[in-house]
């Protein structure tokens, strides 16, 4: 009769004693590992979004050169020369514009007094209403852009808003940009609503040349109807879906 002799168990002792013989990751080595797992993944996210991407590289460099490289120089005016349900955010507009006249009309640094000239029909009728235009802009935007895409409605909205909003420059002196005499940039930036607000306070606290108020009005007016129909109607989707 034979007998079978049976592999020896190995010990706990020699398992530990292996598993301490494999050379371990340091901290730095793991830390590269991570590294270079995000730069894949927003390399591959970056792949995917590629027209994205470079929009938003590309617009605000472009809008600066436009702006003040080509804009400024064709309308004569040198850079850094010349002349915002959504109720709470609206009375914020409003307080905070009566709060920055007064400090600015006694607050400047010598040579840059802020010669105003208040035109307070103007300022009582219009103030109110762009404030609850804007404001309904801000929750239109709001309901048609996901959180991650804030990026893009930046890149793709608000800075063309402001660059082509009047905020620089007067709507009346980009007249002289024309092609084949069209004035086609003057005629182009109508479709912005920021720069019926711009115009329109020009019109209400100076006496530089501005858009007609009898325009300004009911342009405001509908881009707020239309703003705060289809906000409060996003809203509503999602507060219901």
């Amino acid at each position: 009769m034979t007998t079978t002799a049976s592999a020896p168990a190995t010990s706990t002792t020699e398992v530990r004693h292996h598993i301490s013989a494999v050379p371990s990751r340091t901290k730095m080595a793991a830390s590269r590992t991570a590294l270079w797992a995000l730069i894949v993944r927003d390399l591959v996210v970056m792949k995917k979004n590629f027209g994205e991407f470079v929009g938003r590289v590309v617009i605000q460099p472009f809008l600066l050169v436009f702006v003040f490289l080509y804009v400024f120089p064709r309308i004569g005016q040198g850079v850094g020369g010349g002349s915002g349900v959504a109720a709470e955010a609206a009375v914020q507009g409003i307080l905070a514009a009566a709060i920055v006249f007064p400090i600015a009309a006694v607050i400047h640094a010598r040579g840059a007094e802020a010669h105003l000239h208040i035109h307070w029909l103007v300022v009582i009728t219009l103030v109110p209403l762009a404030s609850v235009a804007m404001t309904s802009l801000g929750l239109l935007l709001g309901t048609k852009f996901e959180p991650r895409n804030i990026g893009l409605m930046f890149g793709f909205v608000v800075l063309p808003l402001t660059f082509l909003g009047g905020t620089y420059y007067q709507w009346t002196r980009l007249a002289p940009v024309q092609v084949a005499g069209v004035h086609w940039l003057q005629i182009l930036v109508l479709i912005n609503p920021l720069i019926y607000v711009a115009e329109g306070m020009r019109a209400a606290f100076t006496d530089a040349p501005h858009m007609h108020l009898y325009v300004i009005y009911p342009v405001l007016m509908t881009f707020m109807a239309g703003f705060l129909f289809f906000g409060l109607r996003g809203f509503r989707k999602r507060v219901l879906s």
